[in-house]
């Protein structure tokens, strides 16, 4: 399994909690056995995913991760047509707590979204997709990450929300990042990134070994409740080994 799609399963199963039966939990019997089916039923996932101007972004790869029936995580996918527009069945089992599925879209040049879907009203979901540009910096300079009030679910588990830098890092060294809110200029939200051995890595600032190659994913924690945009400032700096 690749490492998204194992950070998908992860997600999943957090997302499933512990309020109701789960494919995660083990079924109360005196004799070992396969765990029972859960029931499924039919959903469709409809919507249109923009850029941050507003613009439909075709191309746009939607994943809805879900359970049916068992413990096998499935992934059907679709592209958004040159309208922005997408549409993707699924039968799906949902779980205790409400879980139907998880919404990933990917567009090249803008981050990740993720999404939970709780079953509501009725089997039709319509769901709607704004995604962000990338934002990057070099090891060693600064930026400003604004991060507005509708991004969707973080990626790790340094907040239920968090806002992306991506760090360049051009050989072997230290690095390390802080971050402050650009408005108070004194809050530190909590920050995160993977890996340093096999560890995510948290702390405000925070210091790890970096090696040269694919970019470093900092993230920064902003909880539940969004509701303006904000803005922060993010520093680095670097030292060679």
């Amino acid at each position: 399994m690749v490492p998204g799609r194992t950070l998908v399963v992860i997600a999943l199963l957090a997302a499933a909690g512990c309020d109701g039966p789960t494919p995660t939990q083990p079924t109360p019997s005196t004799q070992p056995g396969p765990r029972p089916l859960l029931p499924v039923a039919s959903f469709e996932v409809t919507g249109i995913v923009t850029g941050e101007g507003g613009a439909p972004l075709p191309g746009a790869v939607v994943t809805v991760a879900h359970y049916m029936g068992g413990e096998a995580v499935h992934w059907p996918t679709a592209s958004t047509d040159a309208s922005g527009d997408y549409r993707i069945g699924i039968t799906a089992s949902t779980l205790g707590n409400g879980f139907v599925a998880r919404v990933q879209v990917a567009a090249d040049g803008y981050e990740e979204y993720w999404r939970n879907l709780k079953v509501g009203a009725g089997t039709q979901f319509l769901e709607n997709f704004r995604l962000y540009r990338l934002t990057r910096v070099a090891a060693g300079d600064s930026t400003v990450l604004t991060v507005p009030s509708d991004l969707g679910e973080c990626r790790s588990w340094v907040a239920a929300v968090c806002g992306v830098v991506r760090i360049t890092i051009p050989k072997a060294g230290r690095l390390t990042v802080e971050a402050v809110s650009d408005d108070t200029m004194t809050e530190r939200p909590p920050l995160e990134v993977c890996c340093e051995s096999g560890n995510e890595v948290s702390g405000n600032p925070l210091t790890v070994s970096v090696a040269p190659g694919p970019e470093l994913e900092l993230m920064i924690g902003l909880g539940w409740g969004v509701s303006t945009t904000r803005s922060f400032k993010v520093k680095t700096s670097f030292e060679a080994f």
